[in-house]
C-alpha cells in the first residue's frame, strides 16, 4: 500500500511558520508539552521520530507517541496510527488493526482517514473488496477537501468503480485537485481533454494541463507530452524530442527509445535545440493548495 499519506501528513506538521512574530515550539518544547500529556504534542513528537529516526527504536518510539495522541483521542494520530499499522512503521503490520483506527479517525472527522478507508476498500486490503463503500468514503473525504481523494474519485468515475462512469464528474473531481497542484490529476485532466475521453475533446487545454504535471516533475505527463506533441495534427518535434529526454533522463526506458527515434527523424540542428531546451529544464513543484 502507498505510504505517501503519512509522509505527507508528517512534512506539513514539521514546517515552521511565523505567527504574531513567534516562532512554533522548539522539539525539545514539543517533547515536554508531549510528557505532560498534551495529545497535539505527542503527534508531533510521534512525527519526529518517524522522520528524523535512523534506527528502528526511533521508528518504534513514533509509533508509541502516535498511538499515545490517538488514545487521548486526536483523530489526525489515529489516522497516523492506522498508517504506521498499515505499512510496519515502527510496529508489525496488521490491517485489521489500521482499518479499525481509520474508522475511529473517519468518524471524528478526518478525511484523510476518509481516503485511506476508501484505498482499502476500492483493493480489498484488509477487508472485503467493496468499489460501492471505497468510492463512497472517497467522495466523503473528497468533499471534506481531501486533495488525493478528489484525484482518486475522479479516476472512480472514469472507469467506473463503485460509481456510475461519468466523464463530466470525473473531469470536474480531477479539477478541483489538479487546480490546487495534484500533478496525477493534472496529467489526468490533460489525457482527457487531449483525447476527448468522457468530455469535449480540447487539446490546447490538454496540453496547457499536462505542461502542468510534466512542469512538476510527472515524468507520467512529460512522456504524455512528448506524444502529443509528435502525434498532433501539427507536430512539434522539437518540443516532443525535449519532452523525451526530460523522461528519459528521469529514468522512463521507452521515452528513451522514442527519443532516439525521433531525433533519427529530425535534422541536427532542432535535435541540438531539443536538447538544449531538455538540459533547462528543472522541476518546480507547485505548492499544494489545501485549504
Amino acid at each position: 500500500m502507498d505510504n505517501s499519506r503519512l509522509i505527507i501528513v508528517a512534512a506539513a506538521l514539521m514546517v515552521m511558520v511565523r505567527v504574531s512574530g513567534a516562532e512554533l515550539p522548539t522539539p525539545e518544547q514539543i517533547a515536554k508539552s508531549a510528557s505532560a500529556g498534551d495529545a497535539e504534542s505527542m503527534m508531533k513528537l510521534g512525527v519526529m521520530y518517524l522522520q528524523g529516526g535512523k534506527a528502528p527504536g526511533d521508528q518504534r518510539k513514533g509509533y508509541e507517541w502516535l498511538r499515545k495522541a490517538a488514545d487521548a483521542g486526536n483523530p489526525r494520530a489515529m489516522n497516523m496510527t492506522g498508517v504506521c499499522l498499515a505499512n510496519g512503521h515502527g510496529v508489525e503490520p496488521d490491517l485489521a488493526a489500521a482499518m479499525a483506527w481509520y474508522q475511529k479517525s473517519a468518524a471524528a472527522g478526518c478525511a484523510p482517514a476518509m481516503f485511506n478507508l476508501g484505498k482499502m476498500h476500492l483493493q480489498g486490503i484488509g477487508t472485503a473488496q467493496d468499489s460501492k463503500a471505497g468510492a463512497e468514503w472517497l467522495r466523503r473525504a473528497a468533499e471534506a477537501g481531501d486533495l488525493d481523494a478528489q484525484s482518486a474519485l475522479g479516476i472512480c468515475y472514469m472507469k467506473g468503480w463503485g460509481v456510475l462512469a461519468d466523464g463530466k464528474q470525473a473531469a470536474a473531481w480531477f479539477e478541483k485537485a489538479a487546480g490546487r497542484g495534484v500533478a496525477k490529476a493534472q496529467n489526468d485532466l490533460g489525457l482527457m481533454y487531449a483525447q476527448g475521453n468522457g468530455v469535449e475533446q480540447n487539446l490546447p487545454l490538454g496540453l496547457k494541463w499536462l505542461a502542468r504535471a510534466a512542469g512538476q516533475g510527472s515524468v507520467t505527463a512529460q512522456y504524455n507530452l512528448a506524444v502529443l506533441h509528435e502525434s498532433g495534427q501539427t507536430p512539434d518535434y522539437v518540443s516532443a524530442l525535449k519532452w523525451y529526454l526530460i523522461a528519459a533522463a528521469a529514468g522512463d526506458e521507452q521515452a528513451r527509445e522514442d527519443a532516439g527515434r525521433l531525433a533519427d527523424i529530425m535534422s541536427p540542428a532542432n535535435v541540438a535545440t531539443a536538447r538544449d531546451l531538455a538540459k533547462q529544464f528543472v522541476a518546480a513543484p507547485e505548492t499544494l493548495d489545501d485549504q
